[in-house]
């Protein structure tokens, strides 16, 4: 397999982050700090009512999602044995995390949400995965930035509409917003779902990062979160 078709979401960023910026100066690692227990969004958040906060510490953020969904941090996410349950009661996981990826220098899976809904019933499942980039871009970057990393992606994955791109401001900082509906191919091969992806390259200047949704519109609850919805949640820690 060639470089190329190997490219995932995260390898995609981190060949961005490659090509964009400058290599940093290398700074020790700083102490690792527990993630906070998840809170009520305060009164006056712009969420609707019944979401819950969820702080992503490598991003600097965090953002909301419905009470009912299951999410999972980094720590969580890197352990086998919660990735072997997701992939075994949700459908679309395993080629969701094929998809989206990690790239052990540059660019992490910080945070997963996924309606518990979908739970056992072999319809794929609604998501909202973070991915932090390292270090981060200058927003005069996100542009061309994006546009290196779709490059990387059109060889990947099997798109099967036009990549729509828009310059979008969330309350953290700039965005640069990107959907496209692409087929899942399940791991036992044949002709999967067609799963409409809706992104945004997010920076606020002191990190950069990616909230990635991804829904088979077909089966998706009507009350699946919107991208909009959860970029608006999103907010400084």
């Amino acid at each position: 397999m060639s470089a190329v078709r190997a490219t995932s979401i995260a390898t995609a960023l981190a060949l961005l982050v490659g090509g964009c910026v400058p290599s940093p100066i290398v700074a020790p690692s700083p102490t690792p700090t527990p993630t906070p227990t998840p809170t009520p969004t305060p009164a006056g958040a712009l969420v609707p009512a019944g979401w819950i906060e969820h702080p992503i510490e490598r991003a600097g953020v965090s953002l909301a999602l419905p009470a009912d969904w299951l999410v999972f941090d980094e720590a969580a996410l890197g352990e086998p044995a919660v990735r072997a349950e997701l992939e075994r009661d949700f459908e679309g996981a395993r080629t969701l995390f094929g998809t989206l990826g990690d790239d052990e220098r540059s660019a992490r899976i910080a945070f997963l949400g996924v309606d518990s809904r979908a739970r056992g019933t072999g319809l794929f499942t609604p998501s909202i995965a973070v991915i932090v980039v390292e270090p981060a871009l200058p927003p005069l970057l996100l542009e061309i930035g994006t546009g290196f990393a779709l490059g990387a992606l059109e060889d990947t994955l099997t798109i099967e509409t036009a990549m729509i791109r828009t310059s979008v401001e969330t309350p953290v900082g700039p965005a640069v917003r990107v959907t496209f509906d692409h087929r899942v191919v399940p791991p036992a091969g044949g002709r999967g779902p067609l799963v409409a992806q809706d992104g945004a390259l997010t920076t606020t200047g002191a990190t950069s990062f990616l909230v990635s949704r991804n829904i088979d519109p077909r089966t998706a609850p009507s009350d699946t979160p919107t991208l909009d919805a959860v970029l608006g949640t999103l907010r400084r820690l």
